[in-house]
């Protein structure tokens, strides 16, 4: 559309335009036979078609300023959707993680108090073993000989008895 208005408006303003050559125009009759009003009226009528045409190109091109910028626009609209769905999750995903590290915190505070109790517990019963022990020996001492053990007849087991 826009090319067919350009080439009538230089088609018409090469036909109707008047020759301002000196060489075709002999004489100052000719200049006065001239129709200015002719002349003048076509001027206006070509000034009105590129007026038009004028309004035209600016039209298409602010509807195709808004046709580009509506689709800008869309897609920044779709990209905002997706990175606040990213966001939403990236954050639920940091408040699951933290509640597990939380639990797995409160677990380990609970292991660490049973392994405490547990070292203590062994310390204690490794002390009543050795005290155990010690008693067994002073048992036993008297009715030992030099390097005999009268009772081999009992297997006690060789953490009692100090053997390796």
């Amino acid at each position: 559309m826009f090319k067919y208005l350009i080439l009538k408006i230089m088609s018409q303003s090469e036909q109707s335009r008047p020759n301002w050559e000196a060489s075709e125009l002999s004489s100052e009759q000719d200049l006065l036979e001239t129709d200015w009003f002719m002349i003048a009226n076509q001027l206006r009528q070509q000034n009105q078609e590129l007026v038009k045409a004028t309004v035209y190109l600016e039209e298409t091109l602010a509807q195709k300023e808004y046709v580009e910028s509506n689709d800008l626009l869309q897609e920044q609209r779709e990209k905002i959707i997706i990175l606040t769905e990213q966001l939403t999750a990236s954050q639920n995903r940091i408040t699951q993680l933290e509640e597990i590290h939380q639990s797995k915190n409160q677990e380990l505070v609970i292991m660490q108090k049973q392994l405490k109790e547990l070292e203590n517990r062994l310390y204690r019963q490794q002390r009543s073993t050795l005290q155990y022990k010690a008693a067994l020996n002073n048992n036993l001492n008297p009715h030992l000989t030099s390097n005999s053990k009268p009772y081999k007849s009992i297997d006690l087991p060789s953490f009692l008895i100090g053997e390796a």
